[in-house]
């Protein structure tokens, strides 16, 4: 028992410290220091990749054999040790435990004392024990494992294993007399590669303990301590030994950077997962880290979520599989407590961005408010439901869950609102006797210039929006009015009188416009010109004087050649739509038959006109 203890081993992969730093001296543990002043005996410990977690091997006063202990970092110093399940521990001594970089494997040998009374030898025995949800699982001996195997390591790929052992070589059946190093690499769970020495005692001429496999001066190297047996006491030293290809680890990307909080710019604690981005399985959980340090061996494709209570994720990809060299990557993290969104709302039928009127939200909050943009701020780990309030559209719920994982804390909604509806009845009656007639109907929105039309089928309207109705029926003049759509009001009727075709009737055509001292139509004339098309083609006996008037600006002789010019300008557009040239009269009366005084500009705009005469 003294002769291992003794040769303290260093069992841990290192890429930065100097090489004679890599040998692990206890007593420099400041936890495991203390441990030793108390009376603990520790021979030997392990620490994970991230150096959060330490294991090691000792016994206090009174207890007869070493156990596997662990301690766990917190801040600036460590927990109180805590030793591991007797799924791992038995009567028997414990030692030299080896951690993988996930922390999910723990490797270690166990010594069973030689018994004559039942006529057993001394053994080394590797054990390896998985970490579950329910802690560690019952250790079991490695199938290659020949009872002469002390100092297990394995490597940072988690793969490669070196240990000493005195096991018989060269087909002998005698154990060594002194240890060699050895070689083996896992094939699958429960299988490994036959172990192969490779640095031999019996070349070397000294006992070797086991070691470590350091990265130094650009090229892999194992070093480990030796006992020198040829002096009168024991020597022990740190020899290196240059790895060759076949038995250097495989390579690993390791992923390390601080973990902060996004609005206060201070490190905070957050949970890091590691899946098999092929398979899905979870390979590692690393609990409570600011700091985190990883190790990525080559083969597969990892995907890395961060994540913290009331704290956004982030996730990370990274492809091992076609790994050349080890690969240090630096990736800082920065997690937020809110989730900022940008919510767009728009007009769900015309697609034109509005504003709200009110917002509803438990616990967010309305950071800012603009036509057609809503921004939001929701304290990550719990669920919203936003309701949007805006006069004329039905009020709509937009549902955020940041109790579930949350990527971008920067993002953009679009939320529709649906316009409020009225149902109008348009009925044409008789302007004499009030009877019900049937026709056709045109409304016009003047917001949005949308038309519809019905021939007595209800007409769904947006509250809060004006209309300009316009009607015609066969024998009838053609009507027009404007109908408002109310708030709040689901269904409206309106009732339009209507006057028959009769002869000498004048009626005014509204809105006609023609160029400055110009006969040439604007556009703006169309609409009521095709009113008179729309009639005299629903009455095709109809014939009408089509008549234009001026006010008394200017000479008798200009204003008839002008009014006249205007007449046929007004009879050529029938014609073009469709209406024979022989129903129309084209006569320009200038200023010879005002409908008022021409003393003020409103009244003079009044006497500009342009009338029709049923015939």
């Amino acid at each position: 028992m003294n002769r291992y203890f003794y040769a303290i081993l260093l069992l841990c992969l290192c890429h930065i410290l100097p090489l004679n730093a890599q040998i692990k001296d206890i007593r420099k543990m400041s936890v495991l220091k203390k441990w030793q002043d108390q009376g603990w005996q520790i021979q030997q410990y392990t620490m994970s990749y991230d150096s959060s977690t330490v294991i090691f091997s000792g016994k206090h006063l009174g207890k007869a054999d070493y156990d596997l202990y662990e301690t766990h970092r917190h801040g600036n110093g460590w927990s109180k040790e805590e030793i591991l399940p007797p799924s791992i521990n038995t009567d028997n001594d414990e030692i030299w435990p080896s951690l993988t970089s996930d922390g999910q494997t723990l490797y270690f040998s166990r010594h069973y004392e030689a018994d004559k009374s039942k006529k057993t030898k001394e053994q080394f025995i590797i054990y390896t024990s998985e970490w579950s949800e329910k802690g560690w699982q019952d250790a079991q001996s490695l199938i290659f494992s020949s009872g002469y195997d002390v100092s297990p390591f394995i490597a940072p790929d988690n793969k490669t294993l070196f240990f000493a052992s005195r096991r018989p070589t060269d087909n002998s059946k005698d154990i060594a007399n002194s240890y060699s190093i050895y070689y083996t690499r896992k094939v699958n769970k429960y299988d490994w590669f036959e172990p192969e020495a490779f640095i031999s005692s019996q070349e070397k001429n000294i006992n070797y303990y086991g070691g470590q496999v350091n990265e130094f001066e650009g090229y892999y190297g194992f070093s480990f301590i030796d006992e020198d047996a040829r002096k009168k006491e024991a020597h022990y030293s740190i020899r290196n030994y240059g790895l060759p290809p076949e038995r250097t680890p495989l390579p690993v990307a390791r992923i390390e950077g601080t973990i902060t909080e996004e609005k206060s710019g201070r490190q905070t604690e957050a949970d890091i997962a590691v899946y098999d981005a092929l398979t899905g399985n979870k390979i590692a959980l690393y609990e409570g880290k600011s700091d985190y340090r990883i190790a990525l061996p080559y083969g597969t494709n990892y995907h890395i979520d961060i994540y913290g209570k009331e704290l956004s994720h982030r996730y990370i990809d990274i492809d091992c599989r076609q790994l050349a060299i080890d690969t240090v990557i630096r990736e800082d993290i920065t997690l937020s407590k809110d989730l900022n969104i940008s919510v767009y709302v728009f007009d769900s039928e015309q697609n034109i961005p509005i504003e709200p009127d009110k917002i509803e939200i438990a616990g967010g909050k309305v950071t800012n408010k603009e036509k057609g943009k809503v921004v939001l701020s929701l304290p990550i780990g719990k669920s919203y439901d936003i309701r949007f309030h805006k006069r004329g559209y039905a009020s709509e719920v937009l549902t955020i869950d940041t109790d579930r994982p949350v990527l971008l804390t920067q993002s953009e909604l679009d939320m529709e609102l649906k316009p409020s509806k009225t149902r109008l009845s348009v009925h044409l009656t008789d302007e004499e006797t009030g009877e019900q007639i049937k026709g056709h109907i045109v409304l016009q929105d003047t917001e949005n210039d949308e038309q519809m039309e019905s021939t007595g089928e209800e007409l769904i309207l947006r509250q809060g929006h004006r209309y300009i109705v316009k009607a015609d029926a066969v024998g009838y003049l053609f009507a027009d009015s404007s109908f408002y759509a109310d708030y709040d009001i689901e269904k409206a009727k309106m009732s339009i009188p209507m006057m028959s075709i009769q002869k000498d009737l004048i009626m005014r055509l509204k809105n006609i416009q023609f160029e400055y001292n110009s006969a040439e139509l604007m556009e703006e004339s169309y609409a009521e010109l095709d009113m008179v098309v729309r009639l005299m083609k629903l009455n095709p006996q109809l014939r009408i004087e089509l008549s234009a008037h001026t006010d008394n600006s200017g000479s008798d002789s200009y204003n008839d050649r002008m009014s006249q010019k205007r007449g046929d300008a007004a009879k050529q557009y029938l014609i073009r739509k469709g209406i024979e040239a022989e129903r129309i009269v084209a006569i320009g009366y200038g200023k010879r038959k005002p409908i008022t005084d021409n003393d003020t500009e409103e009244h003079r705009t009044q006497n500009r006109r342009v009338e029709f005469k049923v015939l």
